[in-house]
């Protein structure tokens, strides 16, 4: 019996929360991520275009990806959220997109509100396409960070973290598909409004 994560992850959310439905706030985080992944992607779509006979000196593609964080806080600290991105994409001779998925659960540290540590966990999920994308995966989702000056409505952040999700991409130079992790470390700063 195969387990979709993303309806797990939502029952397990609800169910620990349903008791603190206590008043709360909304916020919503825009980010920038450099990732990890992003290199391996562009070279396997640069052999692949060697390979079919195209000249190409490079693949064209920023390893930072954007995205959209909402996350709804409690007042006892625990928040849930919707993570969609960051966004990454290949243009020119060839095309690439994923944007992941990801719902989380974050616990946030202290009581200073200049700073104010985190941890978010969660379930995420690749929506790729493309020339050579034959397909794509969940996987966990684990970060540690901080927001900064959390008092004022409109703030900014930090965090590093890991992503398990894959997809898969054909690699047509050693013919066969390759698992790749397109985030598997993160870095991203954000502005929270």
């Amino acid at each position: 019996m195969k387990i979709n994560h993303f309806k797990l992850a939502f029952i397990i959310t609800i169910s620990c929360f349903i008791g603190n439905l206590h008043a709360g706030e909304w916020n919503f985080p825009v980010s920038a991520s450099l990732v990890s992944g992003f290199g391996k992607i562009t070279s396997i779509y640069e052999d692949n275009l060697n390979e079919e006979g195209y000249t190409t000196e490079s693949v064209d593609g920023i390893p930072i990806g954007f995205a959209f964080r909402p996350y709804y806080e409690f007042e006892n600290k625990i928040a849930v959220g919707v993570d969609i991105g960051p966004a990454m994409m290949i243009i020119g001779d060839t095309d690439f997109t994923n944007v992941p998925l990801n719902l989380n659960v974050r616990y946030s540290f202290g009581s200073d509100p200049a700073f104010s540590p985190y941890i978010r966990a969660g379930i995420s999920h690749n929506f790729a396409s493309g020339d050579y994308v034959e397909g794509s995966g969940s996987g966990f989702i684990g970060t540690i960070g901080a927001e900064f000056s959390k008092d004022r409505r409109v703030h900014f952040g930090a965090e590093i973290g890991c992503d398990t999700s894959e997809i898969e991409i054909a690699n047509l130079s050693e013919d066969k598909v390759e698992k790749i992790k397109p985030y598997g470390f993160l870095l991203s700063v954000f502005v929270v409004f």
